[in-house]
């Protein structure tokens, strides 16, 4: 068998996987608000937040749930989440007060 998600990631997981538009932005404070505590690298380390094989088993929280992480700013505490079916991600429509900053 594979790896397990961790319980403590259950919250994120049924929040991800309720319906819900092709990407979700999700601070790392809605995710605490959630009951999802995450851990201090997950706020300074974007590599935490893969969605790779060799990711964590937290990756388990949004793959099984149909999203993949589509980018993360650790610099403005936000996450976003695509839906995995979205095949153009960047071309979704998306607030400009939750959008990410372009690529430097």
């Amino acid at each position: 068998p594979g790896p397990q998600m961790p319980h403590r990631y259950e919250p994120l997981h049924r929040a991800l996987s309720a319906p819900s538009p092709p990407v979700i932005v999700l601070s790392f404070v809605d995710i605490h608000r959630l009951g999802s505590n995450l851990p201090n690298r997950a706020r300074v380390d974007e590599t935490w937040w893969s969605n790779g094989p060799a990711g964590d088993p937290q990756r388990l929280a949004w793959l099984t749930a149909g999203r993949r992480v589509h980018q993360v700013d650790v610099e403005r505490s936000r996450v976003w989440f695509a839906a995995s079916n979205t095949l153009a991600v960047a071309d979704q429509p998306v607030d400009d007060a939750e959008s990410p900053p372009p690529d430097q």
